[in-house]
């Protein structure tokens, strides 16, 4: 328990206790009717940078004005018909689920905020409909009281940049993919290799989410934002790069045709990259060397047909792209500095500027099936509570209906729920202490923040532990509760006891359902995921390499978040997803490539291209199968013909994609 006792826990703890102080003496000062919402609130946004803290402050403020509307359209006209108004709010509920899975950004939460704002709205007001207005006007200043009270004192009082978490992270995939590329020229490459770089798919997810905090940190600098995405764009193009790079050298040593004057110049190109990249971001001089250097290294094809002879001009093209890139990468993190000081190298930096908008992945399926069910888990729990005519049963069901939501998109959803129900107790225990001994003890603002100061203080601190940071929020919410925070302190036991009961009742509720209905949604996600990626190779939808790479990577950090649950059979589909990868950007090589091939070297590639699609549209009816001996052998017989002409660049390039496609199909 001591892991969160150091001066940033301490830091972030004081400030989320300072701005949950100032949230709640405004409250009182300015008499809103349940001032608990807004202290939360500063709790709920709090984050350890800046620019999350703005940015989830943006996206709550916009969900729960969304949703407070919904409410008031909801309930007068629907209030007579208990039945249909569950059914509203049901459908309102289900619907922002669905926009918030699909949007795979931070900006879900606006969504999902939206969503469970309604429930908090609806159900508390079903015995005063001619108030609903009222209500959501009192809940939309009270959560935005909290909100600027979090997002002041976070963003003004010692602020921690999201940018600087960005530029650290960015310099170390950047060094982590010198690192890779080192290994995988050695002899001694490391067995973790394969693991270790496919989870730079994740870590570059990650990347772009930070980014969009950032965003709010860098305000009006739209050319650095565009650095920062030209910048991750390009480590997208790595990791495909280094695979095929680790893959050929492999295969030139298990067939034992690497040769010493191969193996003497692979040892060179991990020397100078180590070298460029220890020097900094701004030397990368030695890089551009390197590029040429490898160039010259390709061997001629003219002679005849080998295999070596193809998997070697594979390699040292894909070993020319990969210092490319790494290169591109290098000039970019200098352009975040600094501006170019060469017209030169300004041309460069303005060319990479010019990078799509990212693509992602979207489950549609996978989202309406969560979607579906929040609403109907919800649903029966309103039809309980109004067969059951229990008097609190509006707590129970507005708990069902957030935890349902928040916890379904997430990869073992009845885990966490149970973690809740187990928090929301001890909670309970804990709030019962300051109801019947602590609140009734004690007189004036002073001395009520000096008693909730010990458990805030000591949960805040615990929240910045990914381990403790539930358990500490449960305990925050607990000693936070309308029962204890209010305007006028009722000492009601009984009324207390009942409400936590509820709550408990309604979690309940959501584990219940959530585990007899979330197979539904993730017991096919890899599946989904997979066959995704086969649809698109079958229908070309790779054509846009940019874009291919870019939705590829996604899915393969979807994948990775799904896998972790299910451990042995992670690397096996994960693998599987990375070769169709590899595929689709050679197939998107071939296809661009057409234009610049002549009689039976466009015949034969489009045949090539023609088989592929046809194996993975089998794919998507039979499930896994290995591809066609006789795919194998077009490829030989196109290589064959395109070789005695691979001097002139297009075939040469195609050379190039069918050797990486007859690796990455028949490895």
């Amino acid at each position: 328990m001591t892991a969160f006792l150091n001066r940033q826990a301490a830091i972030f703890s004081a400030k989320c206790f300072l701005a949950a102080i100032m949230a709640l003496y405004i409250a009182l000062r300015t008499s809103q009717s349940d001032p608990s919402w807004a202290i939360v609130t500063t709790y709920v946004v709090a984050q350890s940078r800046a620019g999350a803290v703005v940015s989830k402050s943006v996206f709550r403020v916009i969900g729960t004005i969304i949703g407070a509307a919904a409410s008031v359209f909801m309930v007068p006209p629907l209030v007579n018909a208990p039945e249909l108004l569950s059914g509203a709010v049901a459908l309102w509920l289900g619907l922002c689920a669905f926009l918030s899975l699909i949007d795979k950004t931070s900006r879900s939460y606006a969504f999902m905020l939206a969503g469970y704002t309604a429930c908090i709205v609806v159900f508390p007001s079903v015995n005063q409909p001619d108030a609903i207005f009222d209500v959501a006007i009192a809940r939309v200043q009270e959560i935005t009281l909290g909100i600027l009270c979090g997002t002041i004192v976070h963003a003004v009082i010692l602020p921690s940049s999201s940018a600087d978490l960005l530029r650290e992270r960015l310099d170390g995939v950047l060094s982590d993919a010198a690192r890779w590329t080192v290994d995988a020229l050695s002899i001694a490459r490391p067995e973790t290799l394969d693991n270790d770089r496919r989870r730079l798919a994740t870590r570059i997810n990650d990347l772009y989410d930070l980014l969009l905090h950032t965003g709010y940190e860098l305000g009006g600098a739209s050319r650095q934002r565009r650095v920062y995405l030209a910048l991750l764009a390009q480590m997208e193009r790595m990791l495909p790069l280094l695979a095929a790079v680790d893959d050929r050298v492999m295969e030139l040593r298990r067939s034992g045709t690497m040769g010493a004057d191969v193996e003497a110049f692979l040892e060179e190109v991990s020397a100078r990259v180590s070298t460029s990249f220890g020097a900094g971001p701004g030397d990368h001089a030695d890089l551009r060397r390197l590029r040429y250097d490898c160039r010259r290294f390709e061997p001629s094809l003219t002679s005849g047909f080998t295999w070596h002879q193809a998997i070697l001009l594979n390699l040292f093209a894909r070993l020319s792209d990969l210092v490319q890139v790494q290169e591109n990468c290098l000039a970019l993190r200098s352009a975040i500095v600094s501006e170019p000081r060469s017209p030169k190298e300004r041309r460069r930096i303005s060319a990479l500027l010019e990078t799509k908008t990212r693509a992602m992945e979207r489950d549609y399926t996978g989202a309406l099936l969560t979607a579906m069910c929040t609403g109907l888990a919800l649903f029966c729990a309103c039809l309980l509570w109004i067969t059951s005519a229990w008097k609190d049963g509006g707590t129970a069901v507005l708990n069902a209906g957030i935890f349902f939501s928040i916890y379904s998109s997430s990869t073992n959803p009845t885990a966490l729920l149970r973690n809740k129900l187990v928090g929301v107790g001890v909670r309970t225990l804990l709030a019962i202490v300051y109801v019947l001994v602590i609140i009734p003890s004690i007189d004036g603002f002073v001395m009520f923040a000096a008693a909730l100061a010990p458990v805030l203080l000591i949960s805040g601190a615990a929240m910045t532990v990914p381990r403790y940071a539930p358990l500490g929020f449960n305990l925050i919410l607990g000693v936070l509760s309308p029962a204890i925070i209010s305007i006028r302190f009722v000492p009601d036991f009984a009324a207390y006891l009942n409400g936590a009961i509820a709550s408990l009742t309604g979690i309940y509720f959501a584990l219940l359902m959530m585990t007899m209905m979330q197979t539904l949604w993730l017991g096919g996600a890899i599946d989904r995921l997979l066959q995704a990626g086969w649809d698109d190779i079958g229908r070309a939808r790779y054509e846009s390499r940019a874009h291919w790479r870019s939705r590829m990577e996604h899915r393969l950090a979807l994948l990775a978040t799904h896998t972790a649950q299910i451990g042995a059979v992670a690397p096996h589909r994960t693998a599987d997803a990375f070769r169709d990868l590899m595929t689709g950007l050679a197939l998107g090589e071939l296809a661009g490539l057409r234009d610049r091939l002549v009689g039976q070297g466009i015949r034969g590639t489009q045949d090539i291209i023609n088989q592929t699609a046809d194996y993975y549209r089998s794919l998507d009816r039979k499930g896994a199968l290995d591809p066609p001996t006789s795919l194998r052998d077009r490829i030989d017989e196109q290589l064959r013909l395109l070789m005695p002409s691979s001097d002139r660049r297009g075939e040469r390039q195609a050379i190039v994609a069918l050797a990486g496609l007859r690796r990455n199909l028949f490895p």
